[in-house]
């Protein structure tokens, strides 16, 4: 009887024991250099002047360190970068994001040419290059660069005027109304192998081919407002006939997508029709693209008697305002436009030698996805005397310290911004959780024996 109520007693004493220390994580899961903090902490004593302090940072959710191997070289004033351990913060309340960049290892103090950049993935999107990762902008990921040398937004456009070769996409732009296709969308980019060869049909009295272009500009750039910036275009044709046809030419369609008469000189281009290779060049007006920035045209080749057609090239030259890639950026926008920034150069509590900081205010009405309950995904880099990217002067927090890859969400270092609220009770490694369980289950042993005496 006795060890029956011994047995009622202990097992249920020692599930106790089991159930209570399962709760105790067996280890910090972050990194050692990453100190997750408490979540809901208001951070009212953030003043964002530029100067980072302890007392201000101590509510960020998160003080990350990380080491950059930089340029030794003296500059001007005799100083010289430091290899060692540099922190970023980053930090929240219900109106604000708030990072700090405490970089000790910037020691030189020159702006020439200084740049700052913060690039965000908010909503945990996947992109692996330019055009998926812009396609996120504003619902999803964002961007922040700033000209530390002039205290001005970096500027995306320059003011140098190029022009620009682009092509037919793929072979989903074109479709034939009339003749048959022998080639694709490559061979009219007058290089490399295969052609694009037409062969007429019979319409009525007559042989003819017509083939209908519907190419999207939008797939020429990364950002659709790219093509805002695009002054003139002129399109350039190259082509063959096997005879002189009666009639070659383009249509240009209307901004509504529809077909003009086909007797409309201003909407109609006469093209080579000759027995021999030649060319065409002409303007295209940009008042014909549709409002989704399609550009649309019909090629028209019309004979007495059955003949061949060799499209050599299309090419398509916008002349439009170059952009400025920021060190390896090369899509160097900002999506962030409202913000605060400030930064300064003196000691801190990480270090006493007079280095670069910087603090960020970022209001989280200019991130539309952000869900402080998910990861946020972040790069940090910039340009200038702090140099750790192998020949050049930028520097990079992320993933990788080699390069900075702002267009692939692998790159990015993702934080939950819950806080991963540290446990009051004292964490114990795995060892020695249990052995508490079987000391403490063995004093269970010994009262449970004494209560039934």
């Amino acid at each position: 009887m006795i060890q029956k109520k011994l047995k009622r007693i202990i097992f249920p004493l020692i599930l106790l024991n089991l159930v209570i220390f399962s709760t105790f994580p067996s280890g910090i899961t972050a990194n050692s250099n990453e100190f997750p903090k408490m979540s809901n902490a208001p951070m009212s004593s953030v003043v964002i002047d530029g100067v980072i302090n302890v007392s201000e940072w101590a509510d960020a959710d998160w003080e990350i360190e990380f080491y950059l191997d930089v340029d030794n070289t003296l500059d001007w004033n005799n100083n010289t970068n430091i290899d060692g351990n540099n922190t970023l913060y980053i930090g929240e309340d219900s109106t604000n994001l708030y990072l700090g960049l405490d970089l000790c290892s910037d020691q030189s103090f020159n702006e020439t040419g200084e740049w700052i950049g913060v690039w965000l993935n908010t909503a945990n999107r996947v992109f692996d290059d330019y055009f998926n990762w812009t396609d996120y902008f504003d619902n999803g990921t964002e961007s922040l660069l700033r000209e530390v040398d002039n205290d001005q937004p970096w500027n995306y456009y320059s003011n140098d005027i190029y022009t620009y070769w682009n092509y037919v996409n793929d072979d989903t732009e074109y479709v034939s109304w009339n003749g048959t296709i022998d080639g694709n969308s490559d061979n009219l980019k007058g290089f490399g192998p295969g052609d694009f060869n037409i062969t007429s049909e019979p319409v009525g009295p007559d042989h003819l081919f017509w083939i209908n272009f519907s190419v999207d500009l939008t797939k020429w750039y990364p950002l659709e407002e790219e093509l805002d910036v695009i002054q003139t275009m002129k399109i350039f044709t190259e082509s063959w006939h096997n005879d002189t046809l009666n009639e070659h030419k383009m249509v240009l369609w209307n901004s509504d997508g529809t077909l003009p008469p086909l007797d409309d000189p201003q909407q109609v281009i006469q093209l080579n029709n000759l027995n021999s290779l030649n060319t065409n060049l002409f303007n295209y007006g940009l008042n014909n693209l549709t409002v989704d920035k399609k550009l649309q045209f019909s090629l028209i080749g019309n004979h007495s008697a059955p003949f061949k057609t060799l499209l050599e090239e299309i090419r398509f030259e916008p002349r439009r305002n170059d952009t400025n890639s920021a060190g390896g950026v090369q899509v160097s926008y900002s999506t962030i436009q409202t913000y605060q920034i400030a930064w300064s150069f003196g000691p801190s509590s990480k270090n006493a030698t007079p280095h670069r900081m910087f603090e960020f205010g970022i209001p989280k009405t200019e991130l539309e996805l952000y869900d402080p309950d998910e990861d946020l995904g972040i790069i940090v880099g910039g340009y200038g005397t702090l140099a750790s990217l192998n020949g050049t002067n930028g520097w990079v927090f992320s993933v990788t310290n080699e390069y900075q890859y702002v267009e692939r969400s692998t790159y990015y270092k993702y934080y939950n911004m819950k806080g991963l609220t540290l446990p009051a009770v004292p964490i114990v490694s795995g060892y020695s959780v249990f052995l508490l369980i079987g000391v403490i289950s063995i004093c269970s042993v010994i009262i449970a024996k004494k209560k039934l005496k």
